[in-house]
């Protein structure tokens, strides 16, 4: 992986989500970011050990685990990185800090997403200089 880019993970048991957000980030980010999806929480948490990413879109509603269990875990374990939630279901900033203390989520979002939002969010939370 380029050193430059930024590595974004996406964790969402919906196969059509995967695909829709690799695709905008790639067009909208070009040779700017390197975009891992997962489809089980189990396979994000054996990479993530490995090399923390820059960024973790995460999907609430799984069927193995849900996304605040999945977020517990890899706090527990030391990893900080930064989330954007997005799910089928509507969130609160108050939820998720009650699901997660301390869960540095940067934004919400309820699916279906409005990509231009989406793409804002994930420029915003990434570090500018890279994607500007």
């Amino acid at each position: 992986m380029n050193d430059n880019k930024k590595l974004v993970y996406v964790l969402d048991d919906q196969e059509d989500i995967l695909f829709l957000i690799k695709e905008l980030l790639e067009y909208s980010f070009p040779n700017l970011i390197t975009i891992k999806t997962f489809k089980e929480p189990m396979y994000c948490m054996g990479d993530i050990k490995k090399e923390c990413p820059d960024l973790l879109l995460l999907d609430i509603f799984m069927p193995v685990t849900n996304g605040f269990n999945f977020l517990k875990l890899i706090r527990n374990i030391g990893i900080n990185v930064p989330v954007i939630i997005i799910s089928g279901h509507e969130w609160s900033r108050k939820t998720a800090d009650l699901a997660v203390p301390q869960n540095h989520i940067e934004g919400i979002l309820t699916k279906p997403f409005d990509n231009k939002k989406l793409t804002e969010l994930v420029r915003r939370t990434l570090d500018s200089s890279v994607l500007a």
